[in-house]
């Protein structure tokens, strides 16, 4: 009975232990990622999966070093790992939403549609967990405005996301707001050709076509794009 709770007693240390070094050496991979070291870094991660591959924060950071190394295959594997190990974790899975992202960038036509399903879901699930996710928010707008419809995309849904944005981070939101409204105007374009004069023109003087724009929406377009100017930061002389 003496030996096995010796055993036991044995044991119990070395996990503890074990657990201990691993946390050091996450601290010190995590501090190498910060200083652009990604090399490095890289190498104490695989270690430490080596040694425990049920480490959410080490497939997280790993996936980030060899993101930033142009190993994206693997960064995605690693990626999709801390989420199955962490589904909690907003900024796992925003991480995560980038490189799906950055994935699409270079798919196929017929793969395209399939990624941009994983973005979206990623962006939402990420403003799910941390509703002040700015960067989670921006990422759920970009995709809302940049997709196909047939793939997601919908201007009035980032519209929806720039206006929360403006809460959080007044001046990036009104660039998204610029960006969003520029989108409407080539839609606009594209659907009922050149649009009538605007600050002359309300809704109501063309029902048929349902305008997307009034006199109101317009000026405070052109109110956003104003300061969003005399706000940034002049050149020097």
């Amino acid at each position: 009975m003496k030996n096995i709770l010796l055993m036991l007693i044995l044991i119990l240390s070395i996990q503890i232990y074990t657990q201990s070094d691993n946390s050091k050496q996450l601290e010190n991979g995590i501090n190498l990622y910060n200083q652009e070291k990604y090399d490095a870094a890289k190498e104490i991660f695989e270690t430490i999966l080596d040694d425990n591959d049920d480490i959410a924060e080490a497939h997280h950071y790993l996936a980030k070093c060899l993101f930033n190394l142009g190993d994206l295959d693997d960064a995605i594997d690693h990626g999709e790992k801390a989420v199955e190990l962490d589904d909690k974790n907003a900024d796992y899975h925003f991480e995560l939403g980038m490189m799906y992202a950055e994935d699409a960038r270079d798919a196929s036509i017929f793969r395209a549609p399939f990624i941009a399903g994983d973005i979206k879901e990623q962006f939402e699930r990420t403003i799910e967990l941390d509703p002040e996710h700015l960067q989670g928010r921006l990422g759920l707008a970009q995709f809302y405005l940049q997709a196909p419809g047939i793939a997601g995309g919908d201007v009035d849904k980032a519209l929806e996301q720039a206006q929360i944005v403006v809460t959080m981070d007044e001046m990036r939101g009104r660039f998204l707001l610029s960006q969003i409204y520029i989108e409407k105007e080539k839609l606009y374009r594209i659907f009922y050709g050149p649009p009538p004069p605007w600050y002359s023109t309300s809704r109501e003087s063309d029902p048929s076509k349902g305008l997307p724009y009034t006199e109101n929406e317009i000026g405070f377009v052109n109110r956003v794009i104003e300061n969003t100017f005399r706000n940034l930061p002049h050149a020097p002389e």
